[in-house]
């Protein structure tokens, strides 16, 4: 049977990264991936490895790119429908990935708060392929700093910023935990630091993400 994939507008529409393991909380039915590879239950800590090879961080005018590699965590919440297609909520409770770079030294990137993403089924007998839209609330810190803004830092000193917005992270799933599958960056992100919240410092302007059993 041939299966449409839902495109990547009307999931967005709708809505309004991993070897795996899944904890089930206290309220969960389910103890393992579902042998289906379905989602699964509510209620369900599914636990990521990521690699992100090419982040594209762009401040003063200039690109410095990193590689970043860890561990994410995101919780399987209820079931809705909208627009015709089951959407099952996602929420990243956690995302914790360092690297580094010349320029920009020792790199961190961790969750400040949870953020709400979404699985957007093809249907409730075929779920798959289904979008998966990863939303990201972020703190980078930056071991070295290549910005112009704060004005009074110096390149020597660590700079801390955070995401003005939610990164969302857009992949198509097959399966679900996803196996090496390539998340991309919706839109850039601008980030800010918080001692000059008005003042967007860089820019993401690439977040490549493999989400699987790497």
């Amino acid at each position: 049977m041939r299966r449409a994939t839902i495109p990547i507008a009307t999931a967005l529409a709708i809505s309004g990264a991993t070897a795996c393991w899944l904890t089930p909380l206290a309220t969960a039915a389910t103890s393992a991936p579902d042998p289906s590879g379905g989602i699964p239950a509510p209620g369900t800590e599914v636990r990521l490895t990521e690699k992100a090879t090419g982040v594209d961080l762009v401040c003063a005018g200039a690109h410095h790119t990193v590689d970043l590699t860890g561990r994410a965590k995101v919780l399987i919440g209820s079931t809705h429908t909208a627009k015709g297609h089951p959407v099952v909520e996602v929420k990243t409770e956690s995302e914790d990935l360092t690297g580094s770079s010349p320029h920009l030294g020792a790199v961190t990137v961790t969750e400040t708060v949870p953020a709400e993403g979404a699985i957007i089924e093809h249907s409730a007998a075929h779920p798959f392929p289904a979008t998966e839209i990863l939303a990201l609330q972020l703190k980078i810190t930056l071991g070295k700093n290549p910005c112009a803004s704060p004005t009074g830092r110096v390149a020597y000193e660590p700079l801390i910023l955070t995401t003005r917005d939610p990164a969302k992270l857009i992949g198509t799933l097959t399966q679900f935990p996803p196996k090496g599958d390539l998340y991309q960056l919706q839109n850039p992100v601008d980030l800010i630091d918080l001692e000059n919240p008005d003042t967007t410092v860089a820019t993401i302007q690439k977040f490549p993400v493999k989400v699987g059993g790497l």
